[in-house]
């Protein structure tokens, strides 16, 4: 996730993964006349006594509150390009019904086996 000045969260996060299988195009392929496999990257952040269920997005200095399913700044470092797009669902801290935090990445290219 990007940490710019211009962006209204102040948190940054830097995830790793080697995949050892090829993660399909984050967007919509067209391969003879049928739309190809769509790939996601799903990344979950454990809110029952752990991250905060909006990992700290909540209000920023500006005032700015976050709202539902709203896409986050975020950027490729190595082996992930495209145009990203980063949507973020708050979860759910209680004990009785703990859900994390999510933030889903689409808009990458093709990611090969062992990036």
């Amino acid at each position: 996730m990007n940490n710019k000045a211009t962006s209204r969260y102040p948190s940054i996060a830097r995830i790793a993964f080697t995949t050892d299988k090829e993660i399909p195009a984050g967007y919509v392929v067209i391969e003879d006349n049928e739309v190809a496999m769509q790939g996601r990257i799903k990344v979950e952040f454990e809110t029952y006594q752990s991250f905060d269920a909006d990992l700290g997005v909540g209000t920023n200095i500006a005032g700015y509150t976050y709202v539902e399913g709203e896409t986050v700044d975020c950027y490729g470092i190595k082996g992930i390009t495209g145009t990203l797009t980063c949507k973020f669902v708050k979860g759910n801290a209680t004990y009785t019904r703990p859900a994390p935090a999510s933030i889903t990445v689409e808009g990458f290219d093709k990611i090969a086996t062992d990036t």
